[in-house]
């Protein structure tokens, strides 16, 4: 591939080398400075935190040897040189105890003093003096009854500790100076390599746009995977698929060249075939119409026989329910006849009873009749008794008074026994009187019964006669609306068969009159097809024109 690169004083290299080294630089900066601020905080609070453990170690050793100078001057010494920093232990306000020199038995700063005598409590300063050095310096004070009684120092010169902070920050710095060198080689190295990618795309785009479609594949960036990579490939296909497309309107063009030529002889004869069509089929569209409507006349007749049929289903529909009803009456009748002769049964069977209970009761007055007639002759005997013995009494004179009295009582006794007997004989015929007129109404009662029963007898056999009638008209009655049933289901499909064909003769005059529409239309279409074909052919000279201006051998 020939590559026409056109020169750009600012290109995509240089402004991508910009826009990634201006901002690594200013970071870089910014993170020198912000790193230089926080950490010299921070690395003075640790020297902090290492004078507190110093000082603390200190105390312990004052605590440990009490005031015993020289031994604890010893300690201090070898304590200051493991700590690497200088230890004092104050008395009040002197220093008694001192791993500075020329500092023995000099005085506290007087504000340092006034400080731990206010708050009683730890101090860690820096700019504490000490022969005119100023220190760094963490004071922990010797607090007894609420009042101060002395103090141990750690420290170390501020010149020192201001030298380890700049080296500590120095050495950040450097690190992240290091850092952002590395970052900035990989990012200019992964630059270049996409660049390279670009400048691939870059020359795809350029032969695209001088309308080369001649390109070779470029077999550096064969084996890369990325999007750049994708980039120039996609620009590749693209050109591939462009000078194939092209060579295919080229083939396609000519061809449609010809068709178009073509396209205008058939038109024509097209034409004239879809005239003749058209006559043709004017004809099928009345032939159609005709049949619509002979159709509809048979329509409307089924139509009306179809609600005679209607009518004569309802018909037997309310006779079959007539029969149902009168059918279900009867059954009533039946079965109230029936109830009816099981309590005559019954009515007979107690006139039975009664019967023979007037029967009991008839032998009972007779045996009543026999006894009555025995009282009867002892009231007689009686009396007879009680006369004779009033004629002894009135023979025995005085003696016989009590007798009389007796003979007296007795003989009305007896009175009255008769009078009694005659009103229960006279009960008693009246009684049997009674009992004859009911036994007469009793056997004229079985007698009516004994009609009624039979009466009842033939009543169900004329009605086991109707309900046969009644059966076997409901059976007449349901296959009658069976068959109108059958006839009517018959109709509906005829109907329905008429429907569609009416239907189908209603669409086909319209089917004809719409294909008479289209042959129309289509003559007409023919014609613009014919205008068409020709405006085609000059498109396709034009095309071939276009295409021509792209070199694809």
């Amino acid at each position: 591939m020939k590559s026409k690169k056109k020169k750009y004083r600012y290109g995509i290299k240089e402004k991508t080398l910009s826009f990634i080294l201006f901002p690594c630089i200013m970071i870089a900066l910014f993170s020198c400075i912000y790193t230089g601020y926080s950490q010299y905080n921070t690395i003075e609070d640790e020297i902090g935190t290492e004078l507190k453990t110093a000082a603390y170690g200190a105390r312990i050793i004052s605590e440990s040897l009490g005031m015993n100078a020289d031994e604890m001057k010893s300690q201090i010494d070898t304590y200051a040189d493991e700590t690497d920093t200088e230890i004092t232990i104050f008395n009040g306000d002197v220093r008694t105890v001192t791993s500075i020199d020329n500092a023995l038995n000099t005085k506290m700063d007087a504000h340092i003093e006034e400080q731990l005598i206010k708050t009683k409590a730890n101090l860690y300063v820096k700019d504490a003096l000490v022969n005119g050095e100023e220190y760094f310096g963490y004071y922990i004070p010797f607090v007894q009854n609420n009042e101060l009684r002395g103090a141990a120092f750690s420290g170390i010169p501020k010149a020192k500790a201001q030298s380890i902070i700049i080296k500590k920050v120095v050495a950040m710095v450097i690190s992240i100076v290091i850092i952002m060198a590395v970052f900035v080689t990989i990012a200019v190295l992964q630059i270049g390599r996409i660049l390279k990618k670009l400048t691939v795309a870059s020359d795809y785009a350029e032969s695209l746009d001088e309308n080369d479609l001649c390109v070779e594949y470029d077999n550096k960036i064969k084996n890369d995977v990325d999007e750049y990579t994708e980039i120039a490939n996609i620009l590749y296909r693209a050109i591939n698929k462009l000078r194939d497309l092209i060579t295919n309107i080229n083939t396609s063009s000519q061809s449609s060249l010809n068709i178009s030529s073509e396209l205008s002889r058939n038109s024509q004869n097209l034409s004239r075939t879809t005239t003749e069509i058209a006559n043709v089929i004017s004809n099928v569209t009345e032939g159609a119409q005709n049949q619509a409507d002979e159709t509809q006349k048979v329509a409307e007749s089924i139509q009306n026989m179809g609600k005679d049929i209607e009518i004569i289903v309802d018909n037997g529909d309310k006779l079959s329910e007539a029969a149902q009803n009168m059918s279900a009456a009867q059954n009533k009748v039946v079965d109230t006849m029936s109830v009816l002769h099981s309590t005559n049964q019954t009515i007979m069977n107690d006139v039975t009873e009664v019967n023979n209970q007037i029967e009991i009761t008839n032998n009972s007055i007779k045996s009543i009749y026999s006894a009555l007639s025995i009282i009867q002759d002892i009231a007689e005997q009686t009396n007879l008794l009680s006369l004779n013995a009033s004629i002894e009494a009135a023979r025995a004179g005085e003696a016989g008074k009590g007798f009389a009295v007796v003979a007296s009582e007795i003989k009305q006794l007896a009175d009255q026994s008769s009078t009694n007997s005659s009103e229960i004989e006279c009960s008693l015929q009246a009684l049997i009187e009674n009992y004859k007129l009911i036994i007469d109404k009793m056997e004229n009662t079985t007698a009516n019964i004994g009609e009624q029963n039979d009466k009842l007898r033939e009543t169900e056999s004329d009605f086991e006669t109707l309900n046969s009638g009644i059966a076997e008209t409901t059976t007449q009655i349901k296959e009658i609306n069976d068959i109108v049933s059958d006839i009517n289901n018959q109709r509906e499909v005829i109907n329905e068969a008429v429907l569609n064909l009416s239907a189908i003769s209603e669409e086909n005059a319209a089917s004809s009159q719409e294909v008479m529409a289209s042959v129309e239309e289509l003559n007409s279409i023919v014609s613009i097809v014919d205008d068409k074909a020709s405006e085609l052919e000059k498109m396709n000279k034009e095309l071939n024109e276009l295409v021509a201006v792209f070199r694809i051998d």
